[in-house]
């Protein structure tokens, strides 16, 4: 899973998978590796690998054992880093 497949700024042309209204505003590959921590999915973590669209950006890749459908799993990984940037901003709020 590259970060671009479920980044809300890019177009299909440019490697988006899912929709725009389940997408996340530029994700990191931090977060992603939280979200599929938090979802129990098994992953591994190439920090220096670029989509072919993108060669020279190194955004990362984050390889995870598939569970039904790429999309499927690709819009559950956008929803908890949803979930988990909202969390962050209730808890700046509180302070």
């Amino acid at each position: 899973m590259f970060p671009v497949y479920i980044d809300s700024s890019k177009a299909r042309s440019e490697g988006r998978m899912i929709p725009k209204a389940k997408c996340v505003q530029s994700p990191r590959l931090g977060e992603m590796v939280e979200a599929c921590r938090a979802l129990g999915f098994e992953f591994s973590v190439d920090g220096n690998a670029s989509h072919p669209a993108e060669p020279t950006e190194r955004r990362g890749l984050l390889r995870a054992v598939k569970r039904g459908r790429k999309t499927e799993m690709l819009e559950k990984v956008a929803l908890q880093i949803k979930r988990s940037r909202s969390e962050k901003a209730e808890k700046a709020k509180d302070k």
